[in-house]
Order: structure tokens, then C-alpha cells, then sequence
């Protein structure tokens, strides 16, 4: 009856919105700031799934949510000073924008750990009054801070909030003021689940925010639905977890006439239509195998979902009946759940994973919840019937497989001729000839002539292959692979050709390294990253959020230069070359080297670039690189950004000639080391 009078009250809301849309909505441009960060610095557990969390939803937002690229800033793992900028440029762009008469919104989101005094940020603090504070100078006609913060925790990790009872409001399309979110109240604990790869408030969140809360059928969530939809499941998924039911909160002060809309599923590039007929809990995985949406789906109602355009994994669970399939969605499409592509499956191929609570778990392909059957030692050639495929419910200590074995769970050893299938997890060694497959956790060592795939790795764990190793979660341990490693996270080190992560924490060694976000090391030739706030070595680095520079100089002898770097905010590589005119013959230059930029407060910095090459080249024709004719050279200068990327630079360059490394200018060789310094000065951008 709640739920009910609930839907019944948001239509009539939506009917009074409907009329005072007719008389003509005034313009509006949202601006975003989203950060999500997993450190909480030294004594607290990092998260896994904050930053995940704030991307899920920057594309939301991006997507459904009419915030342009241009006005939505995304913060992987801030420091203090990055997240207090960031709110500072939000909080000037929006005052400086345009038209009067257009209506300016902020939507602010927030996930990482938190206590009862503000946002932590590492080893810092960002207080709950400064974050008031702050939004409160933007002149923005509505703000909105969704928190989903948290403190501490192991499976489940504890968060921060404020407790009050769930919220209505009527009025929409002329509001102004504010509306606070939290995912808990002060004293409850917010969760973040392995499970669901995600925390629960967000999920729920994101999911209402794609079409799932849109109770009216109007094809727009509003800020109602949403918080209403997110509570509801937020609720329902935690009553029975580690830290027991978690309330998300609000704090609200909202004036004017109308509902605030927070996104438009008509707006969706693609559109995944949920019939009437269809009902039960709806799970939609995207192509990577990430939990899109998580839909509880009630018969006589009908859902659509605004999607990215690809394929996904739908599995729907009725009261016990399950059944799975896959659709494809193009752009501007639309496509209809049902019997077309979903399909029965047995209760033996499917089970919740996680155990988080009694959110009606999603489906995966481990094995069912019917008791493990415990094996001392095993010998097969292949699967029997009843578990092939990982649907066994034998638990092995050891496991010989002639060819192929499927396991529910293997605490030993496991050889395999040609290939391993193990539904939940391993705790020892596992060995194959061509490849090993864990669904769950791995404990011990893989080990395959071709590939491993595991679904997460514990602390201590390895993966050893020929070709390729991939961890569809978290790496707590080795990859070694002679072409290619993924894994989601990484907190140990990744050896191979490629290499590829999500975020790394730990080290990537290999010829090409790909990360989004990497806070530990990557040693290749070519790395690229989105950001960087470790240590990136390479011939080549590309930081989409980096440094790509040009800077132009000249010296005290007349000398011209040029360098381009490439790298992160911190550590780049310098490409250089310089030529003297006016010389008989030209001299010029040319070398690669490492450059560091170091802050003095902003927007004076201090860069030293380390370079070796053929330089000065003279009479003769002694421009091959190599020793003899090498030339170490340091450029060190003090910068000051002028505005935007323009950047003043003055210092020195200091030629160091060394014998049977250097030659002089006109190509002699030299009998002692030489120090020539130059004064210079020049402009980078």
C-alpha cells in the first residue's frame, strides 16, 4: 500500500509538473562535479569501488542528466588541493556563465570514507561546513550533494550520513535552494559489495537515475523518484549484511513550483524497453560485465532504461524462476524484453553471489546454493554431466584431470591436460595445459600453457601464463604473462608484453601499459594513462589529464630550442632540438630525456628536464647518436602561468662535456670533463 500511495502521489506531482511545463520552461545549464576516492589514507581500508562509483555516475549525468562535457569534472582519488580547485573553478564557472535569464544548477557527488567532521581525502580532511560553505557562494538557482562516504569496513565498509525519514516535496520548475543526499545516517553504517561491484546506495541510485525510479512512466526521474527508488533497494539489500540496514538521508531546503528532474530517459541514446508482462528483479550487465541497472520489476508496469548503445547480459529472477539472455541495443534504438531473448536456466546454473543481504542478489555462473560435496582426491578424464560447465558442487582438496575438471571449489591442487573449470574459488595450486578458469577468488598460483581468468585475486595470489592472464576484479597479487595481463585493479605487479588496468596500485612492467588511473608505478615504452599520481617511466607516456607542452627558449649564445614533453602532471619525456644561426655551418641539436615539474604554489612551478643526445653538431658529419658523440644537457627554469596554458619560463641550460662520451662543438674530442652554462628564457603552452 506504501508503494502504492507512493506512485499514486508522484503522478499526481508529475500531472501539476506537466501544466507548469506548459507554460514554457526557463533555459537551464547544469554544471557537475563528481569525485570518487578509495584512499582514506593511513589505518582505513581502501575501497574498491568509490571511484567506479563516481564515473557510473559522470556517464549518468553526461548521458541522461543534460550536463555537457564541458561543465562536468570528474576527480579519481583528489588530493586536498586538487578537490578544493576543482570546487573552486565549479564555483567560478558557474558565476561567470551567461545568459541571466538561463537557470544555473550544481549537482555535486561524492564517494569515499568519511567521519562525523567532513570528506577524508588521504591524509586529509575536507569539512562538511567548507562543502556547505562552498556550494552556497555559487550563484546557482539549485544545488544538490549526493554523499555516499564512508569510514571504515572489511567485506561491507562503514560510511557517514545524516538520518531522516524519506522525502516528498511538490513543486517543480522554478526551485531554488538545496537538497543534500546522504547513502546512511550518522550512526548507521553506509556499504560498499563486492557483489555488486558497486556500493548499494549508488547502484541503486544510478539505476533509478536510467529509467528504474521512474514511477510516473513520463520517461523523467526526478529527484523524488530517485532518492525514493535508491532508499527503498538501499534498504532491502542491507537488512541482512555485516553492518545491518543502512537509511540514506537528506537534508532539503527546496522553495518554488515544480519537482526537480534529474534525468531524461528520452534523451537515452539507447533504450531498453521492460514490457508489462515481464516481472521480477532484472539484472543488465554491459559488454565489460558490469551491473548497469538493477531493476525490481513489478507485473502491469512498464520500464524503459536509458542505455550506452552495445550488448547486454540480462538475467531476470521471478520469485525463484530464473532465466538469462542477451540483446544488443544501437544507437537510437529500441529494444523490448522478452521471450524473444530471454531464456529458462536451471536453478543448478545460477546462485547470489557475495551473500550481502537479501537484495535478491544477482545471478552469476557459479554453483547453486545446494551444499558443497567434499572430495579428498579426485581423477576424472572429463566432467560428469550433472557438473559440467561449472555446475558441480564437489569441494576437492586434489583434483587430476586428464583433460578437463570442473570443481565448485578446489582448497588444494588441481592439474588439468587441457583445462580447469572451478564455479567458486581456489586455495591452492591450479595448473592446466591450456587454461585455468576461477569464477570466484583466487588463493594459491595459477598456472596454464595459454590463459588464466580469475574473478578476483586475495593478497599472495599469482597468475602465471603463456599468452595472457585476466582478473575480471581486484589483483592482490603477481600477473606474468608473455603477451598480455587485465586486471580491474592491481595492487602487485603486472609483467608482460601489454598490460592493462583499470587502477594500479601497485607496479606494470611490460613494452605497452594502459591504465585509467595508475597511484603506483608503470615502467614500458609506451605508457598511457588517464591520470597519474605515482610514478610513470617510459620512452613514450601519454596522461590524458597530463602534460603534453611545448616550451620554446632561447640562451645567452644566441642559441634557439625547442622541446615537447609528454608525461604526467609530475614526470615527462622531453623530445628537444636547438640550432645556433647565424653559424658557418648551422650548429644544432637534438635529444630525449626526462623532465620534472615540481609546484612552488600555484602558478609558479620549477621544471628540470635531464636530456642526452647528439647536440652542437659542427663540421664533419659526426650527427650519428652514439658514444663519442653524446651530450648530456640540463635545462632547469622557473615558470609562472600567466593564464590559461601560457607560461613564462627563465633559468639556465648546462652543457656537460665528457670524454669519450662528448665531443667539443667542431667535433674534437675533449681531455677533461666541461661545464658550460647558458642563461635562458622562453614561453611554454
Amino acid at each position: 500500500m506504501r508503494r502504492l500511495a507512493l506512485v499514486l502521489l508522484l503522478a499526481v506531482l508529475s500531472i501539476a509538473a506537466a501544466t507548469a511545463a506548459a507554460a514554457g520552461p526557463s533555459p537551464l545549464r547544469r554544471f557537475a562535479l563528481v569525485a570518487g576516492s578509495n584512499d582514506g589514507g593511513a589505518g582505513r581500508v581502501r575501497l574498491r569501488y568509490a571511484a567506479t562509483d563516481a564515473e557510473a555516475v559522470a556517464r549518468v549525468l553526461r548521458e541522461l542528466g543534460g550536463v555537457r562535457d564541458e561543465d562536468l569534472v570528474l576527480l579519481v582519488d583528489p588530493d586536498l588541493a586538487e578537490f578544493s580547485a576543482a570546487l573552486a573553478r565549479m564555483r567560478q564557472a558557474v558565476q561567470e556563465y551567461g545568459p541571466a535569464d538561463e537557470r544555473r544548477e550544481i549537482i555535486f557527488y561524492y564517494s569515499g570514507h568519511s567521519d562525523e567532521r567532513g570528506l577524508i581525502l588521504g591524509s586529509d580532511i575536507y569539512p562538511y561546513d567548507d562543502l556547505r560553505a562552498a556550494l552556497a557562494l555559487a550563484r546557482a538557482d539549485v544545488r544538490v550533494a549526493i554523499l555516499d562516504s564512508c569510514s571504515s569496513g572489511a567485506l561491507t565498509r562503514a560510511k557517514g550520513g545524516t538520518r531522516r525519514p524519506a522525502f516528498l516535496f511538490d513543486a517543480t520548475q522554478d526551485m531554488s535552494g538545496h537538497a543534500f543526499l546522504t547513502s546512511s545516517s550518522a550512526a548507521e553504517a553506509a556499504q560498499e559489495s563486492d557483489r555488486i561491484g558497486a556500493s548499494f546506495f549508488t547502484h541503486f541510485l544510478v539505476s533509478g537515475m536510467r529509467g528504474a525510479a521512474d514511477a510516473t512512466g513520463d520517461g523523467l526521474v526526478t529527484l523524488n523518484e530517485a532518492y525514493a527508488y535508491a532508499f527503498q533497494e538501499t534498504l532491502a539489500s542491507t537488512e541482512n549484511t555485516q553492518y545491518g540496514p543502512q537509511h540514506p538521508a537528506y537534508d532539503i531546503s527546496l522553495t518554488g513550483s515544480g519537482d526537480l528532474v534529474l534525468t531524461d530517459v528520452r534523451a537515452a541514446s539507447a533504450v531498453l524497453v521492460v514490457p508489462e508482462e515481464v516481472a521480477g528483479r532484472l539484472y543488465v550487465r554491459d559488454a565489460r560485465g558490469a551491473l548497469v541497472v538493477e531493476l525490481a520489476k513489478a507485473a502491469g508496469q512498464r520500464v524503459e532504461l536509458g542505455l550506452e548503445p552495445g550488448t547486454y547480459a540480462l538475467v531476470l529472477d521471478d520469485r525463484g524462476s530464473r532465466s538469462s539472455g542477451t540483446v544488443s541495443v544501437s544507437t537510437g534504438g529500441r529494444v523490448q524484453v522478452g521471450p524473444g531473448n530471454l531464456r529458462p536456466v536451471t536453478g543448478e546454473r545460477t546462485t547470489s553471489r557475495g551473500g550481502e543481504g537479501t537484495g535478491g542478489g544477482e545471478l552469476s555462473g557459479a554453483a547453486s546454493s545446494e551444499p558443497l560435496v567434499h572430495q579428498n582426491i579426485h581423477v576424472s578424464l572429463l566432467p560428469g554431466i550433472s557438473e559440467w560447465v561449472f555446475s558441480s558442487l564437489a569441494e576437492r582438496d586434489v583434483s587430476i584431470n586428464i583433460l578437463v575438471g570442473s570443481s565448485a571449489r578446489v582448497t588444494g591442487v588441481e592439474l588439468g591436460g587441457l583445462m580447469n573449470l572451478v564455479a567458486r574459488d581456489v586455495g591452492g595450486f591450479q595448473g592446466a595445459g591450456i587454461g585455468n578458469v576461477v569464477l570466484g577468488e583466487l588463493h594459491g598460483l595459477q598456472m596454464a600453457g595459454v590463459a588464466n581468468y580469475t574473478g578476483s585475486a586475495d593478497r599472495g595470489a599469482a597468475q602465471v601464463a603463456g599468452v595472457v592472464n585476466v582478473t575480471s576484479g581486484v589483483m592482490n597479487g603477481v600477473q606474468v604473462a608473455g603477451a598480455a595481463n587485465y586486471a580491474r585493479q592491481v595492487f602487485g605487479p603486472q609483467i608482460s608484453v601489454v598490460n592493462i588496468a583499470d587502477t594500479v596500485l601497485g607496479v606494470q612492467i611490460g613494452v605497452v601499459n594502459v591504465a585509467r588511473l595508475v597511484k603506483g608505478t608503470q615502467v614500458g615504452v609506451l605508457n598511457l594513462a588517464r591520470k597519474v599520481d605515482g610514478v610513470s617511466l617510459g620512452i613514450l607516456t601519454l596522461e590524458e589529464r597530463g602534460r603534453h607542452a611545448l616550451e620554446v627558449w632561447g640562451d645567452t649564445t644566441g642559441g634557439l630550442h625547442a622541446a615537447f614533453k609528454l608525461g604526467s602532471r609530475s614526470l615527462a619525456t622531453v623530445f628537444a632540438a636547438g640550432c645556433v644561426p647565424g653559424t658557418d655551418p648551422v650548429l644544432w641539436s637534438y635529444g630525449i630525456g626526462l623532465g620534472a615539474r615540481v609546484s612552488l604554489g600555484e602558478p609558479f612551478f620549477a621544471d628540470v628536464d635531464v636530456l642526452l643526445g647528439s647536440m652542437h653538431t659542427g663540421t664533419g658529419d659526426w650527427s650519428t647518436v652514439g658514444m663519442g658523440n653524446l651530450l648530456p644537457t640540463l635545462h632547469a627554469v622557473a615558470g609562472w602561468k600567466v593564464f590559461g596554458p601560457l607560461s613564462v619560463t627563465a633559468g639556465i641550460d648546462v652543457d656537460v662535456y665528457v670524454p669519450g662520451l662528448s665531443r667539443s662543438w667542431d667535433g674534437a674530442a675533449v681531455d677533461a670533463v666541461r661545464i658550460a652554462p647558458r642563461f635562458a628564457i622562453g614561453v611554454g603552452i
